[in-house]
């Protein structure tokens, strides 16, 4: 609601009896005005925003206890992401511009896919963690919305579509179910950091590394990375079965992982050459593998 009047904010979901979940972009206009959750029953409940994170577009409010007391919330339990397979049916929930609620039917085609999110002029968004991606029509009205599985089960959010507009992507549940504790816990996502620089995409393919990886140009003293004994110049190349081509897939891979988790990494470590960066051969390189304790990232 702005200066009187009624502005759709795309749709949303109940967490549990005092949390409901929804789009960041939803709430982003809204943020200059009072905000309300609609519920199905066209109920009105007041709602602050008590955190956000950019990097899955996520938002969490928060209802005043006056206004949800006595009330019985329509929370919908959350169902584990990691079991969804390939052509799986998908139901997303979501309400029109008009309020009323709008049904969509699909099947999951793509998993663990880099998120890719365009913002309002058009550029293309960072990408920080992997998505679900279905043939389910996407947009600004369902956008927030609950994706279920055939038990009624939330697997996934509502983020909106590709650039090219015809697969619509979904937050995984697994990573919404932490995200969201950890934003009403502390008000922000805390994800795990590694403490390096890395080189642009495509600097491993110019030293002849066929396939790609990821080249670290610099390794931050006492860091995560400089504990797990990570070098300048070495090529990451996988996460344990994970295989990395480009900086996306190694943000995808460390999704899963909060701060303090081990893990695997793999790398090409030149042996031999007069400077760093020499040209990849089997001669100059070895494979490494390291194991990696993250830290937290300054939220």
């Amino acid at each position: 609601e702005n200066q009187g009047e009624f502005v759709p904010g795309g749709s949303a979901w109940v967490f549990d009896s005092r949390h409901v979940v929804t789009s960041l972009k939803n709430i982003e206009q809204a943020r200059r005005g009072s905000l309300k959750v609609i519920l199905e029953d066209r109920t009105e409940l007041p709602a602050r925003v008590i955190g956000a994170d950019t990097g899955s577009d996520l938002a969490v409010l928060e209802l005043p206890k006056t206004a949800t007391a006595g009330q019985s919330l329509p929370v919908l339990p959350l169902g584990p992401s990691a079991s969804l397979r390939l052509g799986q049916d998908v139901v997303l929930v979501g309400r029109e511009a008009t309020l009323d609620m709008r049904i969509s039917k699909g099947v999951v085609y793509g998993l663990g896919q880099p998120l890719a999110l365009v913002d309002a002029d058009g550029h293309r968004d960072l990408p920080v963690q992997s998505c679900i991606q279905t043939d389910v029509l996407m947009n600004s009205d369902n956008r927030g919305g609950p994706l279920l599985n055939s038990r009624g089960q939330v697997v996934g959010m509502a983020v909106g579509a590709d650039q090219g507009g015809g697969v619509g992507q979904a937050i995984p549940s697994d990573s919404l179910q932490k995200h969201i504790r950890s934003i009403i816990a502390s008000g922000h996502v805390t994800r795990p950091s590694l403490g390096m620089y890395l080189a642009p995409d495509g600097f491993a393919e110019k030293l002849g590394v066929v396939g790609g990886g990821v080249v670290v140009q610099e390794v931050i003293p006492g860091s995560a990375a400089k504990q797990a004994g990570l070098r300048t110049g070495d090529i990451i190349i996988s996460q344990g079965d994970n295989p990395i081509h480009r900086m996306d897939d190694l943000i995808t891979v460390l999704e899963p992982f909060s701060p303090g988790d081990y893990f695997s990494l793999t790398v090409l470590r030149q042996t031999s050459g007069e400077s760093i960066f020499a040209p990849f051969s089997s001669q100059t390189y070895s494979q490494v593998d390291l194991t990696v304790r993250s830290e937290s990232e300054l939220p």
